[in-house]
């Protein structure tokens, strides 16, 4: 018996003759890369409780980052065009500089598009692995400037825990990702009729 795993083109293969009726997730492709895996689950697993919980991490990172946090800082930046003022002197590149990283101007607006669209990228789960990682790259420089200032680093830690690992499982089956895939799938299988069986 071939189960789907998480959206993600892994297959679930139930094994046959044992009580505890093992599940042995075999390494295959799927959207956004290859990940050899063996793992063990058991008899109560369930894919769609894992596709649900990646469901809702990438709402509670990305959606609320962006609302929270993302948008302002972009209108901010829309505003600051019309005004003139240059991108090195204004908004986070001045915090950026001072804390010693090179091209502030480029990382503030680095960041601010990470917390913005990326975050709803995220959210969406649209280039969900590569939207993830730049968001917890954005956020490991947060947590640092953070303990450098000797404020509260909790709240990007939380972020880049929660980005860092979207970045490694994927979206799940709940997500744009899933779906492009899976039409990229179905079109390869006319092509390909041994492709066809995939899951």
């Amino acid at each position: 018996m071939t189960l789907p795993f998480a959206g993600s083109g892994f297959a679930v293969t139930r094994a046959s003759g044992r009580k505890n009726e093992e599940c042995k997730l075999e390494s295959t492709s799927f959207a956004g890369g290859t990940v050899p895996a063996q793992v063990l689950a058991t008899k109560g697993y369930s894919t769609t409780h894992i596709d649900g919980a990646l469901f809702f991490l990438r709402i509670g990172s990305g959606l609320f980052l962006a609302v929270t946090f993302g948008w302002q800082k972009l209108f901010d930046y829309f505003l600051l065009v019309p005004s003139g003022k240059s991108l090195a002197t204004s908004g986070l590149a001045p915090l950026i500089r001072s804390m010693g990283f090179p091209a502030p101007a480029v990382l503030a607006v680095y960041a601010v598009l990470n917390e913005s669209f990326g975050a709803f990228l995220v959210a969406c789960g649209l280039w969900t692995r590569l939207a993830s990682s730049c968001a917890a790259l954005s956020m490991a420089g947060a947590f640092f400037v953070s303990l450098r200032l000797g404020e509260e680093p909790l709240r990007a830690g939380l972020y880049l825990v929660m980005f860092s690992t979207l970045a490694l499982t994927g979206p799940g089956k709940f997500s744009i990702d899933y779906l492009l895939d899976r039409r990229h799938r179905r079109l390869s299988s006319q092509f390909n009729p041994r492709g066809a069986n995939r899951p």
